[in-house]
């Protein structure tokens, strides 16, 4: 009997943990618990020892997902942890502001955000940007323009969506794989414009999915929206590459009174009323209908 006992204490003390439980948080700070997706992160660092590849990994993905406020100092600009060319410029993603170097870059928390897959460092925006810092055994994949040259519109700043100069765009481009490539500009699918078009990449034009007014409206060009006026808005709006994406954006831009951009934006001559604008009634009609989609 007494031999039984002693096995079975002999057990609690093999079965016990050893080591500390990992944080979801990497500073031990509460997290955002009521944010999609932080519970599951939760739920799953329960049962991680701290320190852990697996731990890391998690609180990476917190920081990511805005369950956190802190992040581990596991990403490297180089894959491999090698050195890099820290004195190279990379454009401030801040319009007009001075640019940044690759060291700069690599004390960044902005450079820990993913392109699609969290919690791992090879998709934050710190180590696609590998290539461009001269990180050995790199080689760029993908520009913005398709046949390799320089946009000619560098210093061109989209105003709405991104807020980025063209130079920006330029080391975006830089990010992506040869197959992801293709859909950088054109499709919607990773920017919602075509900057390529927008920056003045030959053997581009406008996409013609998307424009601020409906047809035979005049646009209010010089009327000050506050961060834009509508001109620039206007021009912003016509780069946009997705139906979805155009319907979103519209509906969306409204002033500090929730006074929608559109209305303020675009005039109807042949209008006798003051009713809604034909580009405002035109909009609740694709509302309408992608609901239905």
């Amino acid at each position: 009997m007494l031999s039984k006992v002693f096995s079975i204490l002999l057990l609690g003390i093999v079965v016990t943990r050893t080591t500390a439980q990992c944080t979801t948080c990497f500073d031990g700070s509460t997290p955002n618990e009521d944010r999609a997706g932080c519970q599951d992160i939760i739920d799953v660092v329960a049962n991680l020892d701290a320190g852990s590849s697996e731990c890391q990994a998690k609180q990476l993905e917190a920081y990511q997902k805005v369950c956190c406020n802190s992040a581990p100092s596991i990403c490297t600009v180089c894959p491999d942890g090698a050195a890099f060319n820290a004195e190279t410029l990379v454009p401030n993603p801040r319009a007009g502001l001075s640019d940044i170097t690759c060291a700069d870059l690599n004390g960044d928390l902005n450079f820990l955000d993913f392109i699609s897959t969290p919690g791992i460092c090879s998709d934050t925006l710190l180590q696609r940007s590998a290539t461009w810092c001269g990180c050995p055994n790199t080689s760029r994949q993908c520009t913005l323009c398709s046949d390799g040259s320089t946009p000619a519109n560098l210093d061109r700043i989209e105003k709405v969506l991104y807020k980025w100069d063209c130079q920006f765009f330029e080391f975006v481009s830089s990010f992506f794989s040869s197959e992801e490539c293709p859909n950088l500009s054109a499709t919607g699918d990773i920017l919602s414009i075509d900057a390529a078009a927008f920056c003045g990449c030959p053997n581009t034009s406008r996409p013609t999915t998307c424009s601020l007014c409906g047809d035979g409206e005049i646009i209010k060009t010089e009327t000050d929206l506050g961060p834009y006026t509508c001109g620039e808005l206007s021009l912003s709006v016509g780069y946009i590459n997705n139906l979805q994406t155009c319907v979103k954006e519209k509906t969306s831009l409204r002033d500090v009174n929730g006074q929608n951009f559109v209305e303020m934006c675009c005039f109807d001559p042949s209008s006798t009323g003051s009713g809604a604008s034909e580009s405002a009634r035109y909009l609740a009609f694709l509302l309408s209908f992608l609901a239905l989609i």
